[in-house]
């Protein structure tokens, strides 16, 4: 969704569409040829180590990004007692698309940037 990228690359790579395997393998290679690459660039390896709060959104429609990955992103983030704020719209796919959940995704994010820059 807007907002939401893989958080682990390597399942990006085994379900995502050609295009998106294409830019992964010119970026990085392939997973198997280039496994440390892969954890080293998935966040979803380095929730311990995250030190400021973390906002996610996600479109639980979207086909590009499966929800599952920012599921598991968040799973972990109270595992490890992060500071984050959680939002999915049911609506909406990889790229937020009606006007309404835009307009609410940027208000909640302002918000958040708010709490936390301030």
């Amino acid at each position: 969704g807007a907002g939401v990228g893989a958080t682990n690359l390597s399942p990006r790579w085994a379900h995502g569409r050609p295009p998106g395997r294409e830019d992964l393998g010119r970026m990085m290679g392939r997973p198997a040829e280039a496994r440390e690459a892969y954890t080293a660039g998935s966040p979803i390896h380095k929730v311990a180590d995250i030190a400021v709060p973390i906002f996610v959104a996600h479109g639980e429609k979207d086909v590009r990004v499966h929800p599952n990955q920012s599921e598991r992103l968040v799973e972990d983030l109270k595992r490890h007692d992060k500071t984050f704020e959680y939002v999915t719209y049911p609506t909406e796919g990889h790229g937020f698309l009606r006007r309404e959940p835009q307009i609410h995704f940027h208000k909640r994010l302002e918000r958040f940037l708010d709490w936390h820059l301030m």
